[in-house]
């Protein structure tokens, strides 16, 4: 059998490692954004893209199609954008799990 200790190591082990990894995402959300809405790390499923002043989700609709939207925060704050991508995003997953 395996030492009960055995399993926990390999999680400090990966977590060291992932320390180490550089940002998978390549345009970070602004630390000021995320500050705002309560948040310490960025949503999964919403991305900022580089050079665009809009938050792009991308989710599956009702028939099972892959869907992209952008909020932008052209005409409103950044930080309200962010919150109705999170918005979308949320409800997307909810409607895929029910």
């Amino acid at each position: 059998g395996r030492a009960a200790e055995t399993p926990r190591a390999a999680q400090r082990q990966r977590d060291r490692l992932l320390r180490t990894l550089p940002n998978k995402r390549l345009n970070l959300v602004p630390r000021r954004v995320l500050q705002a809405l309560g948040l310490t790390e960025p949503v999964v499923g919403v991305f900022r893209p580089h050079g665009r002043k809009h938050y792009s989700v991308v989710y599956t609709d009702r028939s099972g199609r892959k869907c992209t939207r952008a909020f932008s925060w052209a005409y409103q704050d950044e930080i309200d954008a962010y919150a109705q991508a999170i918005a979308l995003r949320k409800k997307a997953l909810r409607r895929r799990t029910a």
